[in-house]
């Protein structure tokens, strides 16, 4: 991920025009790409502003507050939030080997990486941090902390240059 990327200030149209990108780019790896407007486009019951379903390549956004379907969720959410779904699709998070705690980290990271690149504001740290601890915490030897933490940052890398790559061309 290069400096280039980053913006010192966004305007609302440049994070639009990623967000379509990064759907387009998406699409043409053979995905798709549905933005709930309602309660009744949602499928999960959490608080989730997104999910990746493997068996049918889709990933839904939630375009709609909970408790308020009148209110829309930003542009930058919506790109955040697509960004740590594509992740999980690239990242190979369908399998069972790898624990939920690790799946989430390494999609919240990415998320966190390329928002950092594009200067779009996220809570992704946070979130990290919790799914880090959870995922270290019954561990007692450095070593399988450290296998953990070095396995996911080269994911996190490759994965992260992939989708930026595919915001800047679409």
């Amino acid at each position: 991920i290069s400096q280039k990327d980053v913006h010192t200030k966004n305007d609302e149209n440049d994070i639009g025009l990623w967000y379509e990108n990064l759907i387009q780019s998406y699409e043409n790896d053979g995905f798709e790409v549905k933005e709930a407007e309602n309660t009744d486009d949602w499928e999960v019951s959490s608080g989730a502003r997104g999910y990746f379903k493997h068996d049918d390549k889709s990933i839904t956004i939630r375009n709609f507050r909970i408790g308020n379907e009148n209110n829309e969720v930003s542009v930058e959410e919506r790109l955040s939030t697509l960004i740590h779904e594509v992740a999980h699709s690239y990242l190979e998070h369908d399998e069972e080997s790898i624990s939920d705690s690790k799946k989430e980290m390494e999609a919240e990271a990415v998320a966190y990486v390329i928002c950092q690149r594009l200067n779009i504001e996220t809570d992704a740290g946070v979130y990290i941090s919790n799914h880090l601890s959870s995922e270290v915490e019954d561990l007692t030897d450095e070593e399988q902390v450290r296998d953990i933490v070095v396995d996911s940052v080269e994911r996190i890398g490759e994965v992260s240059s992939r989708i930026l790559e595919g915001i800047r061309q679409g």
